[in-house]
This record gives structure tokens, sequence and C-alpha cells, in this order.
């Protein structure tokens, strides 16, 4: 973390200690006045050691629920949500193209851009999503899941898996837990069967025929699956 580039910005130094200060308590804030008087060097280590960690990790220590895997599923379920990409991990038979879901971002497939002076926090994807088709989109995310994402790209390299302590196993798991039955895969078919529903509707006044309308919606919707 700390031999980034951006710790050594004054800029940066200077929000980053602004958005701390505004987390402490008023203990804390007495007590932590100065950012360079701070001393990071065990925190840095610290995050050095999980991110070996992970890497040395074989896939079935992947599939175990960690405690750390709760960014990861605030990040994930953000993608899911806002973007209703497929949650991945799992190849369609016969297919041999590189296509990913959430789960199986690289650290290539995403380009993080704070914007300002708007304070904008955005997250650029480009990669092949399903039956190949290339995903490019870029999209205004919580400070939040920018943090988290900042974190999980931190000392990897572009090859490497952006959530790789996460797997459609752990995450349908999770959201089994918030709602009985819920999966990746149930909720992208509720948010296309809703797509589906509006833009029927959206369709409704136009001049298009009842196959056109068909057609354009079916066309949408399988974007969304």
């Amino acid at each position: 973390m700390l031999d980034r580039d951006c710790s050594s910005k004054r800029t940066f130094n200077e929000n980053f200690f602004h958005d701390w200060r505004r987390c402490m308590t008023m203990r804390e804030a007495k007590l932590v006045r100065c950012l360079a008087k701070c001393d990071f060097a065990e925190i840095n280590a610290y995050y050095k050691r999980k991110a070996e960690e992970r890497k040395a990790m074989t896939a079935e220590q992947k599939q175990v629920p960690q405690s750390d895997n709760i960014m990861s599923f605030v990040s994930t379920s953000s993608h899911i949500t806002k973007l209703a990409l497929r949650a991945g991990n799992e190849k369609e038979e016969g297919r041999v193209a590189d296509t990913v879901g959430c789960c199986s971002l690289r650290v290539e497939h995403i380009t993080l851009h704070y914007q300002t002076p708007d304070d904008k926090f955005v997250v650029q994807f480009d990669f092949l999503g399903k039956d190949a088709v290339r995903y490019v989109n870029a999209v205004a995310v919580d400070k939040r899941v920018f943090d988290n994402l900042e974190l999980f790209i931190e000392d990897k390299e572009p090859e490497d898996d952006l959530f790789d302590l996460l797997s459609t196993g752990t995450l349908n798991k999770h959201l089994n837990e918030l709602m009985e039955g819920l999966t990746a895969k149930v909720f992208r078919t509720y948010n296309a069967s809703r797509t589906f529903e509006q833009e029927l509707d959206f369709l409704t006044e136009g001049t298009m025929t009842y196959t056109k309308h068909l057609h354009h919606a079916l066309c949408t919707v399988n974007a969304e699956l």
C-alpha cells in the first residue's frame, strides 16, 4: 500500500486524512492530528501478507467463507444489482472463449477513475461476457465499493482474480442467508423479467408492430442475461 504512487501525492494524502478524521471518534481525533506522524508500516505489512496468502490458496480453500469476504460481497452485490452481470466461475459446455462474470473478473477487466470536481467514483469495465459478447461500460459506484476495489487490486498482477476469495458458491450461500432460495441467477432472472415488462410497457405507445415490440424487448432482456 505504501509503495503506491498515490501515497506520495500531497492531494491524495490530504483527502485521505480528511476522510479518515471524519470516521474518527472524538478521542481519536484529538490524538491523531498529523498524517506524517502516523506509522502505517504494520498495516502495510499485514495487507501484503494477506495478498501473498490469497495467491497461495488452493481452489478448495477459496471456497471456504472467511470474514474478509464481506468486502467482496459488498462489491460483487453492487455489480449484480446495478449492472445485472452474471456471477461467473461457470463455463458453458463447449465454450472456449475467455468469458467472465462478477466472481471471475480479473484485475485487467476494470479500471478505477476518481473524477473531480464532482467527486464521482467510476469503475470502467471491459471484458467478454455471455456468448463472448464484449461488455464495455463505465458506472459510478459508492465510495465504499470503490475503496474496496482499490484494496482488491493492491499488489496484484493484471491476470490475477479481482475477487480471489470469492466464488459463486460462497456468494450464493451469502445471498441465501439474506433470503431463502435467493441466488445470483434468481436475482438476474428477476431483473430480466422486470426489464422485459418495462420494455413492453415503454414500447406499447410507439408505432412498432407487435412483432417488433417483442423482438426489441427480447433483445434487451438477452443483454441483461
